[in-house]
């Protein structure tokens, strides 16, 4: 009898989790388009980060003493450069964007470049969607992809937070 009840509501229970997936994925999509929405360019301030051939720029945004966004402009070297979105809720990354020209040099010594364009919405660690294209082909998202991209998006946030102004009284 408990075998019969486990089997219809398996599916059932399935069907749950994909739609609460859905449903946050809706959730983040609706607020990142507000956050756009509500965020001046005249409200952010800008902070500088280097390491190693890394040169980081970045702008972050708070609403209500909470980190929203920052808008990433990174350089690596004479080797590519790297334009990126990190959108938080409830102090962690959601959604993540990167448009990035990299250049390299082939067996023959000839200089190639390429390009990266992708999207991310995650929860926790976990992708609840991606795309992501490398001139013209699509590629996935590696694990260490997934994991460099919130390691640096903590980074980030925890130098947003220790530089930001402080407000007059």
């Amino acid at each position: 009898m408990n075998k019969n009840i486990f089997t219809y509501l398996l599916p059932f229970l399935i069907f749950i989790s994909c739609a609460s997936k859905d449903e946050k994925l809706q959730n983040y999509k609706n607020y990142v388009q507000e956050i756009s929405t509500a965020i001046k360019y005249e409200d952010g301030f800008n902070t500088i980060k280097v390491i190693k051939e890394k040169r980081s720029i970045f702008r972050s945004y708070f609403l209500n003493d909470e980190l929203v966004f920052i808008n990433e402009d990174m350089n690596i070297g004479n080797w590519g450069t790297a334009a990126n979105g990190y959108y938080y809720k409830n102090n962690e990354l959601i959604y993540y964007t990167e448009n990035s020209i990299f250049r390299i040099i082939d067996s023959t010594k000839k200089m190639d470049k390429y390009h990266i364009k992708g999207s991310v919405y995650f929860d926790g660690s976990e992708i609840l969607e991606a795309e992501r294209t490398k001139s013209n082909g699509s590629i996935e998202y590696t694990q260490e992809d997934v994991k460099e991209i919130i390691e640096h998006s903590i980074l980030l946030r925890e130098l947003a937070k220790k530089n930001r102004p402080r407000k007059s009284e």
